[in-house]
């Protein structure tokens, strides 16, 4: 337990390191959000303790910091909220409470916007302010609207890859600064406050999906790593202690599956990044592939 609370800590930590760079390219209705997320929440949490006579424990607090991360910088603050709540009640109070979750509220949370509030998901992505600081003087940079940066990115034909590291392109306000994203995320590796083995495993399946099966447009690899939710989902949601593998081969399943189940979807479906459904997919199927491990792994032992 105490290693847990360490991890949620360093997560945590670090999600808020990330406002920093969000705020400061697309506004200050990421604080607001960042609030309403923490209420919303801890407050489910709470609520959903005292009704089955347990303590409350405020044991999702690092899931509530990063969900705001993941929705559109000029998404509605109205739907934004209720993406939160669903968050908080169906995967979470529902199951139990944090810690008894199936799947990863931060993932869960995005979906539900997605394929709720398809139209205003799909326009809510805006240029970045030019200024890396603007955003703390302003509410929103919703203006001009783009498609979703995946999209937007197959369509430029001059993206460089500094302005993409600077953040000089529209991305997820967790991705407002790749460069601060990438160097978080190897922090977040380094002091073990995730599963490694998963955290590798998808990234490590995403780069040869890619080099196998390239893309028919004119972005490269390094490019396509760089935009939308893949870095945040490898470093931040899908190695999540919480919800990964329990056993090491299992951890390596679960994030090639993902990676597999994230690049059939945005090579052949009509969400153009399919990285939280990847979470989603791999997260209901952790059980049952840590079962088969632990399976094969007594048999193994019978047998020896």
């Amino acid at each position: 337990m105490k290693r847990i609370n360490r991890n949620d800590a360093i997560l945590s930590l670090a999600g808020l390191l990330l406002y920093l760079p969000a705020i400061g390219r697309y506004g200050a209705k990421l604080e607001v959000l960042l609030l309403v997320s923490l209420v919303a929440g801890l407050g489910v949490e709470w609520l959903a303790a005292r009704m089955r006579n347990r303590k409350p424990c405020p044991a999702g607090y690092a899931a509530w910091i990063l969900l705001p991360l993941v929705l559109p910088p000029a998404f509605p603050l109205h739907m934004a909220v209720l993406a939160i709540i669903f968050a908080a009640v169906i995967p979470v109070a529902f199951f139990g409470g944090y810690g008894r979750h199936m799947v990863s509220p931060i993932a869960f949370g995005w979906a539900f916007a997605a394929l709720s509030f398809p139209r205003p998901f799909e326009f809510g992505w805006s240029y970045p302010f030019p200024c890396p600081t603007s955003g703390f003087g302003a509410w929103t940079a919703a203006m001009p609207l783009v498609a979703h940066p995946v999209d937007f990115l197959q369509a430029q034909a001059d993206v460089s890859f500094s302005s993409l590291l600077i953040g000089s392109f529209p991305q997820p306000p967790a991705n407002a600064l790749p460069a601060v994203l990438i160097a978080l995320g190897v922090v977040v590796v380094l002091l073990r406050a995730v599963a490694v083995r998963t955290c590798v495993a998808f990234l490590v399946t995403t780069i040869l999906l890619a080099v196998v099966f390239p893309a028919a447009t004119d972005a490269g690899i390094l490019h396509s790593l760089l935009v939308g939710d893949t870095l945040f989902v490898a470093f931040f949601v899908l190695p999540d202690t919480r919800t990964s593998s329990r056993t090491d081969a299992g951890r390596w399943l679960i994030g090639a599956l993902a990676a597999l189940v994230a690049f059939l979807i945005t090579r052949f479906a009509s969400f153009p990044d399919g990285a939280f459904f990847g979470v989603l997919f791999a997260n209901v199927f952790t059980a049952i592939i840590d079962e088969g491990v632990l399976a094969q792994a007594a048999r193994a032992r019978r047998t020896a």
